[in-house]
């Protein structure tokens, strides 16, 4: 009896329907992923794209935080594919959702698909956990990639995210995370269009207290311009952080 060729996990080759999408060349058992996206033309494509490439198949839709944890706790998943921004009853912080997402359920990677570009909320995103970064406008191959690095418990940001990273002045690492004090002069600028001076009077600091907070603060998150500042903070809860 022919002793059958062994799975090659890490193997991949082209699929004929989608010449640009990578596929695993064995597979015993698809990926089981829950899909989250506010719009529906978004998850379409991705679930048709998964299930077209053998990959994975979806179990589960969601367009809000909310229906996502209520996914997870009813059907069992391998990995978590959401976008970061999802408009929700309670709060439009993605953050907080990958956050509670790695703090719930640790066993299930979470892969984030995104638009925005800004180095650093996708630092904030490694951060909490996620264990994938890919750009809505990347190859869909780049998916693949991250699906299958996921799955081996490796983390995997695609080519153009890592080059956004790269160019800004924090190396590529998951950043410590910001001090009270930290926070609460960020806040300040960003929600309350407070300078440095004001943010120096309203806590009682010196204003060189108040700079070095600012200027830790961008070096963590890796942002070089009060722009980058305050994009960053349009979707962070920062109160919460």
């Amino acid at each position: 009896m022919t002793t059958p060729a062994p799975l090659v996990p890490h193997a991949w080759q082209c699929w004929d329907g989608h010449p640009s999408l990578p596929v695993m060349r064995s597979v015993a058992m698809k990926l089981k992923v829950i899909l989250a996206d506010d719009h529906p033309i978004v998850r379409l494509g991705l679930h048709h794209m998964l299930k077209s490439s053998g990959i994975a198949e979806v179990v589960a839709e969601a367009n809000s935080p909310s229906k996502l944890l209520h996914a997870l706790s009813t059907v069992q998943c391998d990995i978590v594919v959401t976008d970061l921004c999802m408009p929700d009853d309670h709060s439009r912080d993605g953050l907080s959702l990958i956050q509670r997402l790695t703090r719930l359920y640790p066993g299930i990677p979470v892969i984030v698909i995104t638009v925005l570009r800004n180095a650093g909320l996708l630092r904030s995103v490694l951060q909490r956990g996620a264990r994938g970064l890919i750009n809505k406008a990347s190859d869909v191959s780049e998916l693949a990639l991250a699906l299958h690095a996921a799955s081996k418990g490796r983390t995997y940001i695609d080519k153009g995210l890592r080059a956004t990273l790269s160019t800004h002045t924090a190396p590529l690492h998951v950043p410590p995370p910001l001090t009270v004090a930290e926070t609460e002069v960020l806040r300040l600028f960003a929600c309350e269009s407070l300078s440095a001076q004001q943010i120096a009077a309203r806590l009682h600091r010196s204003h060189k207290t108040v700079s070095r907070h600012k200027r830790s603060v961008q070096a963590k998150l890796g942002l070089e311009t009060n722009q980058e500042l305050l994009d960053y903070c349009r979707h962070v809860d920062l109160g919460a952080a």
